[in-house]
């Protein structure tokens, strides 16, 4: 809550502004608002995670991969399998078997549908 407020009318090129002055104390500042998400906590750094999401977002836009597919291309972009299925939950990615071989699992953008 605002420790003390000030108000003051300015007249600007014939209309009427109110400006009003808040005081806020540096711990008033600093908290943490009640509805504000929780973070995600653990594993790699959340830059790591938030750049392997959007790459995600750019590998499976173009339709659903092959984790043994998925898994190299991400190694050679930095990203580590554990980044990777963090980055994939984050942004809602699908998983499930490959029509051709049950063993094999297909990736997909959630407004993907199934295609293997």
């Amino acid at each position: 809550m605002p420790s003390s407020t000030d108000s003051k009318t300015r007249v600007s090129e014939g209309s009427r502004v109110e400006v009003l002055k808040i005081d806020f104390s540096k711990d008033e500042l600093l908290a943490t608002p009640p509805n504000a998400p929780k973070p995600i906590l653990g594993g790699p750094e959340p830059i790591k995670r938030m750049e392997a999401m959007s790459w995600l977002r750019d590998i499976l836009g173009g339709g659903p991969l092959s984790t043994t597919r998925l898994i190299p291309l991400a190694k050679n972009q930095g990203y580590s399998p554990s980044t990777l299925t963090r980055a994939g939950r984050a942004i809602g990615v699908r998983s499930y078997p490959a029509k051709c071989n049950g063993r094999k699992r297909l990736w997909a953008l959630q407004e993907h549908p199934k295609d293997h």
